[in-house]
């Protein structure tokens, strides 16, 4: 009887705790796309064109950065619980921002704040997974990343069909709002397992300043800089068709923001299907494995479909195909949808547990300076040339990272 009660204890708490962190990644995935599917009314409420929305693409970068290499170590260090209730208060403060303002600066410092602190959070529960749910940790990763992708695509869908005026903007950032409080109240009473640690490995956690630290062992590891190309093109690749997609067909073929948000949100929505239909195959075949046979797919799919988009009208991309060849990028996010969720896990297969977070932020945060320059400096060439050529610069990345995945596959030391 007691052996029941245990069992039963032990599936009501990972319950919970697969449901806490389903609202928690909804809740994320929301608020991440909300800077694309708004963009236009951005534009055009602060009168800021497409160089203006690149400074608030930009600035919420350089959030992911600094929020990711400082709060990926104070997660080492103090805990990964006491940081991400930290990290919701933050996101919540700026939601708040968004509601009780209508400035372009303040507009700034939220994004800033929400991007930061909604990609370290996002990071961190990719680490905790592993430790939550201990006999299939890919499967749940892959899982988790499917319902967000339900916040993203749903709210593409959503929000772009009703994104005409700043007033929406407000209304989406009050749901967000309300469902960022409910997540942090049941955040809360989760129970977080610590990774185990030997002498040295506590060492690690005594400085920030020596070369022994957990950023010395990450930098000084041979593969370091591979994986920062790694996600750096990758980042490059996907999150440019989140901001700059909607704009990119409003611009060029003078789509209306919902039929250009059909298409953003038919990328994101084929990245939660497959991140729901393919998880069991990551875990059957291996991380590495699923990445380069994913990502070879994806990569032909992305690059067809972006060059046919950009090009369209001459001999090769006939005009009449010009719906088709988005449908096409649209349904390269299906072939690409486990690939971020199964890099970050990757990332173990190079890193001891001990600096895991570390090395995790350290990577991604070094890797989002590929989307802090690439976003200065796009803006301003499409104001002044167009999107037509600028584009290249796309599946140029996609193409780069497959390389470079290939690569870096002769230094991975994990299960698969």
């Amino acid at each position: 009887m007691t052996s029941l009660q245990s069992k039963s204890t032990f599936r009501f708490q990972s319950i919970y705790v697969y449901i806490v962190l389903m609202l928690l990644m909804i809740v994320l995935g929301a608020s991440d796309s909300m800077r694309g599917v708004f963009g236009q009314v951005f534009v055009d409420h602060f009168e800021i064109g497409t160089v203006g929305f690149a400074q608030i693409v930009t600035v919420s970068y350089i959030g992911n950065l600094l929020f990711m290499l400082f709060g990926s170590r104070l997660a080492d260090v103090y805990g990964i619980k006491n940081v991400f209730c930290t990290l919701l208060i933050l996101l919540l403060v700026a939601f708040m921002l968004y509601l009780v303002t209508d400035s372009y600066l303040v507009l700034l410092i939220g994004m800033f704040i929400a991007m930061g602190t909604s990609t370290l959070m996002n990071t961190l529960i990719n680490v905790m997974t592993p430790l939550l749910f201990v006999s299939a940790p890919a499967l749940i990763v892959n899982t988790l990343y499917f319902v967000q992708g339900i916040g993203t695509s749903g709210n593409q869908y959503i929000s772009g069909r009703h994104a005409s005026s700043f007033l929406e903007w407000k209304y989406a950032c009050l749901v967000l709002f309300v469902l960022g409080v409910i997540a942090f109240i049941l955040f809360c009473f989760l129970q977080i397992p610590k990774t185990d640690t030997n002498d040295d490995e506590s060492k690690i956690r005594s400085s920030f300043e020596s070369e022994n630290t957990g950023y010395g062992l990450v930098i000084r590891n041979p593969w370091f800089f591979v994986l920062v190309l790694l996600f750096g093109f990758y980042f490059v690749a996907e999150h440019s068709i989140m901001n700059w997609l909607v704009l990119f067909c409003s611009s060029q073929y003078q789509y209306t923001t919902e039929k250009s948000s059909f298409y953003l949100s038919l990328f994101f929505g084929g990245i939660t299907i497959g991140r729901l239909i393919f998880a069991p195959i990551v875990h059957k075949i291996g991380i590495a494995k699923s990445l380069i046979l994913f990502t070879t797919v994806g990569a032909c799919l992305y690059t067809f479909g972006i060059l046919g988009a950009d090009f369209h009208g001459c001999w090769l991309f006939p005009n009449s195909l010009l719906d088709t060849y988005l449908l096409i990028l649209g349904c390269s996010g299906l072939a690409l949808s486990i690939v971020y969720p199964t890099m970050v896990m990757y990332i173990s297969g190079f890193y001891n547990n001990s600096i895991l977070s570390t090395a995790t932020g350290t990577i991604i945060s070094s890797a989002t300076v590929f989307d802090i320059a690439f976003n200065a400096l796009f803006g301003p060439v499409v104001s002044e040339v167009g999107f037509t050529g600028p584009m290249l610069v796309l599946p140029v990345c996609m193409v780069l990272f497959l390389g470079m995945l290939l690569y870096s596959r002769r230094g991975y030391h994990g299960n698969r």
